[in-house]
């Protein structure tokens, strides 16, 4: 079912080994071409190897890896700093996020995403 999801920005955390290695070729297959897969875990080069794999198997996929610890506030603010600086998109259908990260404490402490960071990707 290639492109299932439509074009799509998906960003899947804790993608370096576990459910969320498994599930990031899966997802993969199923981002139209034009989307981008953000895969974030603590490991960088799981991230590499995996990113190298995910953009050989699919053209037309941007694979864009942010090695980052989400228990940490300061991996978060590196995390949310990468999402603002991709481009948006052209044709965008969905966001979609698969929070798979083993652990992010302080969320409640997260500042909300704002009006103005939705609207620029058009939601």
């Amino acid at each position: 079912m290639e492109g299932g999801l439509g074009r799509a920005v998906c960003l899947l955390t804790g993608a370096s080994r576990g459910f969320g290695r498994t599930l990031a070729p899966l997802l993969a297959s199923l981002l139209s071409p034009g989307s981008v897969l953000v895969l974030s875990a603590r490991n960088d080069e799981a991230l590499r190897q995996l990113e190298a794999e995910l953009g050989a198997e699919r053209s037309g996929l941007r694979v864009v890896r942010v090695p980052a610890d989400l228990g940490a506030e300061a991996g978060l603010q590196q995390l949310l700093g990468a999402l603002r600086e991709l481009p948006r998109p052209k044709g965008l259908q969905r966001l979609l996020l698969i929070n798979n990260a083993g652990k992010t404490p302080g969320l409640e402490r997260t500042p909300h995403v704002s009006a103005h960071f939705l609207h620029r990707w058009g939601i």
